[in-house]
């Protein structure tokens, strides 16, 4: 069969892509980007935004008579919602390996049509809800970019009031060491290893090994420069710190989720740091790294979030040397402790988006400026409109005019901002 991959979502999201592609590689089907004869959606429930973009994947595909079968998180929340759509394959966020038995067999099987009387009054069969995980979930995986993701954790025991991720990943279950020392021996061609898991901060915690314990496997087991993914102000333990100042192979870059910098907020979140644990972080890392590139994300208009709560966030991010921003507007998920509580006007929610985008934006563009001069590594992965582009250990997208190779880390002096990121030149 020809099969299309759609991947919505996450880092996370994406390996696992990666894998149910080479699981039907496996067995002989062909990974086309059109003209599938079934669709394979990997859906995401995050946040309203990612399940709309999951249905309308879904309503595309099936319009354009492809077969769709669907797994991932909003498969996990809401089956009976999709088997309405015209999903006939539902899988969560646990045995995927299943994926391709029971896409074989729908094709094999005759689609039942039925009447518009049976649509309005007939019996709907209740769908089940698909379990969950209970052990780290061993998939193939070939990266199929530049740069290569490990999973090496997924599920979260996090009780954040605003998030379904527990509800639809499951308790943290982390990957042996083993198993990540085997696969990094496999990815010998790639200059970057990046990596990812639902929460990071987490891995090990199942295990009786830690992070830093899975850090110190990859660089033993690998060349490739590493980089970390999204790890809580509270997961930033001494030994991380410390090898991300030593290791020179360990990217000088990291994201550290605040979501607020109003203590009540981060109180009504359920969110297990306050933002003296985050000031303590990030001020520690620029003085013992004064190179490293620190990101955050935020949430504005949360339930509950007073004017005077807000100020105190701007105020807290004005203060803090952040170097980039992932600005969200709150999106109540049903089901969650924040659903139920008071809601911001949306109009508000919208105001105090673009005033910390705004914020943002003047940050990160004096983060780039402060870069005039400086050499930089980049990993250049594509050639576009006469630049070739890639990223700095730092995590700065940085665009060149020279003739460098694709696929290799070369050394660039950076001129100044450009675009979305800083031009920079061979320095000979």
């Amino acid at each position: 069969m020809k099969i299309q991959i759609e991947n919505i979502g996450c880092k996370v999201n994406m390996v696992e892509s990666e894998s149910i592609a080479e699981l039907f590689q496996q067995r002989g089907h062909k990974i086309v980007k059109r003209g599938a004869d079934v669709v394979v959606i990997n859906t995401c429930c995050v946040t309203t935004e990612a399940e709309a973009k999951s249905r309308q994947a879904i309503r595309r595909a099936l319009k354009n008579g492809s077969e769709v079968a669907i797994m991932g998180c909003y498969g996990q929340l809401s089956p009976d919602e999709l088997k309405q759509m015209g999903v006939r394959v539902i899988i969560g966020t646990a045995q995927r390996q299943s994926i391709v038995d029971k896409v074989e067999a729908m094709v094999d099987e005759p689609k039942v049509e039925l009447t518009a009387y049976d649509k309005i009054f007939g019996e709907t069969e209740k769908v089940t809800i698909p379990e969950l995980a209970t052990e780290y979930e061993e998939l193939p995986h070939t990266p199929s970019k530049t740069r290569a993701f490990i999973k090496i954790q997924d599920g979260c025991n996090g009780g954040c009031t605003y998030c379904v991720i527990p509800t639809v990943r499951g308790k943290s279950r982390s990957r042996s060491l083993e198993s990540i020392k085997k696969e990094c021996k496999q990815l010998s061609k790639y200059k970057e290893i990046v990596l990812t898991g639902i929460n990071l901060g987490m891995y090990g915690k199942d295990t009786g090994s830690s992070l830093a314990d899975a850090i110190k496997t990859v660089l033993s087991s690998t060349k490739a420069r590493i980089r970390l993914s999204s790890i809580n102000p509270n997961s930033m333990t001494d030994d991380i710190i410390e090898l991300l100042r030593d290791k020179p192979r360990l990217c000088k870059h990291i994201h550290i989720p605040l979501q607020s910098g109003s203590d009540a907020v981060l109180e009504m979140m359920h969110r297990p740091y306050k933002t003296a644990d985050f000031k303590q972080v990030v001020e520690r890392l620029k003085s013992e790294i004064p190179k490293i590139t620190i990101g955050t994300d935020v949430i504005l208009g949360f339930s509950g979030e007073t004017l005077p709560m807000f100020r105190e966030t701007m105020k807290f991010l004005e203060e803090m040397p952040i170097d980039y921003m992932h600005v969200f507007g709150y999106s109540p998920r049903p089901g969650t402790i924040a659903a139920e509580m008071t809601q911001i006007a949306s109009q508000k929610k919208k105001a105090r988006v673009n005033y910390v985008i705004s914020l943002a934006t003047k940050k990160n563009l004096a983060y780039r400026q402060s870069l005039q001069g400086k050499k930089v590594e980049v990993l250049t992965e594509v050639k576009k409109g006469g630049y070739t582009e890639g990223y700095s250990g730092e995590y700065v997208k940085v665009y060149t005019e020279d003739d460098v190779p694709l696929n290799e880390i070369v050394k660039l002096k950076v001129v100044e901002p450009f675009k979305d990121g800083v031009l920079g030149k061979v320095d000979n």
